[in-house]
């Protein structure tokens, strides 16, 4: 699936529709139930996404985390002792997460990106200490912060917006006993 897309995926949250072609009839014989997600996040953004978000969102996590343990390593563990349990707490929701697929749940990702924010801000801080009023690199970090995911979720949700409008316009067609329009008009809608 993901080859077949590289760039752009089959849009966000769409894995469910675009993986009916490719159930095979021996998967179908094993087993009843469905495959609403791939059950590794790392995938599921790589599929619905495609490589370059899935190169964004990893690029953000090993350098969050590079800098992270560079820090501590810098200031000690008892310094940054709170930094050492955020980076903890990232990396276990995404040792979860390589197996799961719980960052599509609201409260799971609220821990994500809290942790993410701590780390920032701890990081932020120790830059902040150590230069004392040099404000430059925190603006450049805010910049590419901003740039980085101005862009992942550009790329992510544009497939999405314009799959939901060619689903609706196939929901739209299906009402009207329009079927082959609106089976075309779906596979349009998958197509992102």
């Amino acid at each position: 699936m993901i080859l077949d897309k590289p760039l752009t995926g089959f849009g966000f949250n769409s894995f469910y529709y675009a993986f009916l072609p490719y159930k095979s009839p021996a998967l179908i014989k094993i087993t009843d139930t469905d495959f609403f997600n791939t059950h590794s996040e790392i995938l599921e953004i790589a599929v619905e996404n495609g490589i370059p978000s899935l190169m964004i969102f990893l690029s953000f996590l090993i350098i969050l985390m590079v800098k992270g343990i560079r820090t501590i390593k810098k200031i000690g563990y008892e310094k940054g002792i709170f930094l050492t349990a955020f980076l903890s707490s990232l990396i276990a929701i995404l040792a979860d997460n390589l197996f799961s697929f719980t960052l599509r749940y609201v409260t799971d990702q609220v821990y994500f990106w809290f942790a993410c924010g701590m780390i920032i801000k701890f990081l932020l801080s120790f830059e902040n200490a150590k230069r004392r009023g040099n404000y430059l690199s925190k603006r450049l970090t805010i910049k590419v912060f901003a740039v980085v995911f101005s862009a992942f979720f550009i790329f992510s949700f544009s497939a999405e917006v314009l799959s939901n409008i060619y689903a609706l316009k196939g929901l739209e067609n299906f009402d009207k006993k329009e079927f082959a329009e609106a089976r075309e008009t779906m596979e349009q809608s998958i197509s992102f």
